[in-house]
This record gives C-alpha cells, sequence and structure tokens, in this order.
C-alpha cells in the first residue's frame, strides 16, 4: 500500500511556488537595506527621509489597510466600535476579528510611535506632518495599484500578501548590524526597533498567508495571484529603493524580480516560517 499523502500537500505545493516567484523582490528590499546601511550611499540628510518616509507607511499603510484614506487610526477606530457592540450572542469568529484587527492596527501604531523616536534620533524636523513625509513618486503608483487590485477578491489577496517586503527590508537590516553592530544612539535604536518589528511582521504574514489555505485550487486562480502579487512587490521594490536614495540601478531593478536564484536562497534562509505551515 501506498502511503497517504498530506491532505494539505496540494497547498504547500502552490505555496512554495507563489513564494518562489515572489521572494526575489523581497530578497531586493533585504538588499537595499544592506546596500544602504553598508556603503558610502548613506547620508544624515538621507538617513532622516527613509525614517520619515517610514513613519508615512506605518500610518497610512501605502494602499494594505484599505482605500484612499484609511489608516492605522481608522483600523483601530472601526475595530473599537465594532467591539462596543459585542454582546454575549456575537458570534466567535466576528470576535477573534475585532481583536485581530485591534492587535494589527496596536502593532503598527507602536512601530510608527518607535520609528518617530528614531526619526528624532537621526535629527529629523518634529514640526513637520506625517502627510508630508510620504511624497515619494513610487509610493505613490505603488498605492493606486494596490487601490486598483482591491476590486477583485484575488487582487484583494494579493495586496493583502504584499506586505512580505518590508519583512525583507528588516531581515537585510538585521544581517548588516549582525557583522557590523551598531555604535551609534540611532544605531543602536535601529537594530533594536528591527528585531521587534520582524517578531510582528512574521505573526502578521503568517495570518496573512493562513488566509489563503481555503483558495481554489485551481491553475488560473493560482497564476492570478502570482501575477498580482509579482507586479504589486515589483512596484514596492521601486518605492523601497526610492525610499533610501536609490542604491540599486535601474538594470537592477529590472532584473531583480526574475531572480529565482536569488529568491531561493532568501526563502531558505528566511522564508521557513511560512513553507512550515499546517
Amino acid at each position: 500500500m501506498s502511503p497517504q499523502k498530506p491532505k494539505n500537500q496540494p497547498f504547500h505545493h502552490r505555496l512554495d511556488s507563489l513564494l518562489e516567484a515572489v521572494a526575489p523582490c523581497w530578497a531586493g528590499e533585504a538588499l537595499i537595506a544592506r546596500r544602504y546601511l553598508g556603503g558610502e550611499h548613506r547620508t544624515v540628510a538621507r538617513d532622516v527621509q527613509w525614517i520619515g518616509f517610514q513613519i508615512f507607511k506605518e500610518h497610512t499603510g501605502g494602499g494594505v489597510y484599505g482605500g484612499p484614506g484609511e489608516t492605522v487610526a481608522t483600523i483601530l477606530r472601526s475595530a473599537a466600535l465594532r467591539a462596543s457592540g459585542i454582546t454575549l450572542a456575537t458570534p466567535a469568529e466576528d470576535i477573534n476579528k475585532v481583536l485581530g484587527d485591534l492587535q494589527f492596527a496596536v502593532d503598527e501604531l507602536r512601530h510608527m510611535t518607535q520609528f518617530i523616536r528614531l526619526y528624532t534620533l537621526a535629527g529629523g524636523d518634529a514640526h513637520r506632518s506625517i502627510e508630508s513625509l510620504g511624497k515619494l513618486d513610487n509610493a505613490g503608483r505603488l498605492a493606486a495599484l494596490r487601490h486598483e487590485s482591491r476590486s477583485t477578491p484575488i487582487g484583494h489577496t494579493a495586496v493583502e500578501l504584499s506586505e512580505g517586503g518590508g519583512l525583507g527590508l528588516h531581515f537585510g537590516m538585521q544581517e548588516h548590524f549582525r557583522l557590523s553592530p551598531p555604535s551609534a544612539p540611532a544605531d543602536r535604536e535601529l537594530a533594536r526597533l528591527t528585531d521587534v518589528i520582524l517578531a510582528d511582521e512574521t505573526h502578521h504574514m503568517q495570518a496573512r498567508f493562513r488566509s489563503i489555505l481555503d483558495l481554489e485550487d485551481s491553475d488560473s486562480t493560482w497564476q492570478s495571484l502570482e501575477n498580482q502579487l509579482v507586479a504589486i512587490c515589483a512596484q514596492k521594490l521601486r518605492e523601497r529603493n526610492e525610499q533610501f536614495s536609490f542604491p540599486l540601478s535601474e538594470e537592477e531593478l529590472r532584473q531583480l524580480p526574475g531572480d529565482r536564484s536569488l529568491g531561493r536562497q532568501y526563502m531558505e534562509a528566511h522564508l521557513g516560517f511560512l513553507q512550515g505551515m499546517p
């Protein structure tokens, strides 16, 4: 008698294929972090720029939190309103959704305030508005792409999964500080914050990827998800490159999304927590 195949084997095959397609973009974000922190490209003014933009990203979500105008504050407000309506008859799944949204928003708000502290340490102007920190051309393109993609169920799923690139950035920073321990106060704070964010965002990514366990097991569905996710993450890579004052060349930006070898290295080093999901 042949051994029985695990019930979730088709899902894991689909998941591995999806991760292999998008991992080069996430590896590219890690490369941006390492190159910026470890090279001559870095300046105090550029530190203030990228940290300021990250505050804006944590506040607005860059199209991940919802439609235009959605922020971490509106997520908290909505979840608090739904929490006020909980009764003894409220289904457990509804309560869990409220709790999940509250936890997610609290995590993002904490990240935002921690980046504000880092912004101060780096010498940023505290009198600027958060909205003024987000004026990057590629950020506008990314937000527009995400808003457009949200109009279909598969596109909405792609938007939810596309935040994996943030893990790439922080894995790259973690790798840099492991090789070059920080000494300046701002760098020590950044290294500490990187570890905190990786712990939080790993949990967020697991929750998002669990949401596709019940995705239709068809080639067309998963190919559509892959195409849209890679398109979003390729644009996100361009946003990240602009955020850090263009440490990667245009040629590298064109080649990275198709570099499956680099992607597999990134998967082996950092994505075991997704590949091992039940």
